[in-house]
C-alpha cells in the first residue's frame, strides 16, 4: 500500500527553528514539520550560517537565545532573512523580555506548555501575514 501526504497548504514554507532546549526543539519540530521545510539549529550562529544557503519565511526562536544574545539577535535576523516572520517562544506573553522583543521586531509568541492547535495557530497567523492574507 502507497502513503500520499496531502497537502492543504499552497506551497511548503522554510521555517528556521532555533531553539538551544533539545526537548522544546524536538517537540516543535514534530508539530511544525507538516507541510513545511524545518531547518531546527540548537543556536543562532548555526541559522545564521545556513541562512547564506537557505532563506526562510518563518523564524521560530526561543526566548533563551535573546537572553543569550541580547535583543540585538531580533534586528540581526531582520538584516540577514529580509522579511521573514519572527515568532518568539516564550514561557509567558507578559515576560519583559517576550514584550521587549515585539517591540524589536518579533511577529508574536509562543506560549508554553507548547500545544499542536497553539503553535498551529501562531504559525497559520504568521504564514497569512507573510503571504499578504
Amino acid at each position: 500500500m502507497t502513503r500520499s501526504r496531502i497537502s492543504l497548504a499552497p506551497t511548503e514554507e522554510r521555517i528556521f527553528l532555533i531553539e538551544a532546549d533539545q526537548v522544546v526543539r524536538s517537540a516543535l519540530n514534530f508539530i511544525l514539520d507538516h507541510d513545511n521545510e524545518i531547518h531546527a539549529f540548537p543556536s543562532f550562529e548555526e541559522a545564521i550560517t545556513k541562512a547564506d544557503e537557505v532563506n526562510p519565511g518563518i523564524v521560530v526562536l526561543g526566548i533563551g537565545i535573546v537572553q543569550s544574545h541580547g535583543e540585538r539577535v531580533l534586528a540581526d535576523l531582520s538584516e540577514k532573512l529580509g522579511s521573514c516572520k519572527i515568532l518568539l517562544v516564550a514561557d509567558s506573553t507578559a515576560d519583559p523580555l517576550a514584550q521587549a522583543s515585539l517591540r524589536q521586531g518579533a511577529h508574536d509568541i509562543i506560549t508554553k506548555p507548547i500545544t499542536f492547535d497553539g503553535v498551529r495557530g501562531k504559525l497559520d497567523a504568521a504564514l497569512a501575514s507573510l503571504r499578504g492574507l
